[in-house]
């Protein structure tokens, strides 16, 4: 199996729309319409509605990678990082904490440039509370990353990453042309 990363036209990623343009248009037409219903409701049931759209996201994401987050805690510091507590409350589970401030900082700079350094910080935020991972730099072991499912013996490689000696080069790569 050839990975993106060992396809010819890394990372320039191209793609043709055909065949999924309507069904492209009636999802902005049902995403309109949710957004519309959304700011006709109160002011505190939008903020409500918005915190648990990134609770949910935050726990989803964490869910795919084996991390099962305290949603107390998710939604504890997505409104203490927003300022909607009259308490700070307190916040026990690091990996929540962590999973929060992303949530609020990819909402409040989506439309920033991607960098190393965003990466670096996201990093920093997603591996809040875990001692055995380095944020701050790409990874360096030998070993190859996979993305592996099934009992072992029966290992199912659904992905490989590049070998670490390459990651920084293809980062580099892939941040400018993204």
């Amino acid at each position: 199996m050839r990975y993106n990363w060992q396809q010819k036209d890394w990372p320039e990623f191209k793609y043709d729309l055909t065949g999924v343009e309507d069904i492209l248009f009636a999802l902005v037409e049902k995403i309109g319409q949710a957004s519309g219903l959304l700011k006709g409701l109160p002011e505190n049931t939008q903020t409500e509605t918005v915190i648990d759209l990134m609770v949910s996201e935050a726990t989803k994401t964490s869910e795919i990678e084996g991390e099962y987050l305290n949603r107390r805690d998710v939604v504890s510091s997505i409104r203490n990082n927003l300022g909607l507590n009259q308490q700070m409350e307190q916040v026990r589970d690091r990996k929540a904490e962590g999973a929060a401030e992303l949530m609020i900082d990819v909402r409040e700079c989506y439309a920033e440039a991607l960098s190393k350094e965003k990466l670096f910080s996201w990093h920093r935020m997603i591996m809040k509370g875990n001692r055995r991972m380095k944020a701050d730099e790409w990874r360096s072991h030998e070993a190859p990353m996979q993305v592996v499912s099934g009992p072992i013996g029966k290992e199912k490689v659904h992905y490989e990453a590049p070998p670490s000696n390459r990651v920084p080069e293809e980062m580099k790569r892939f941040v400018t042309w993204f």
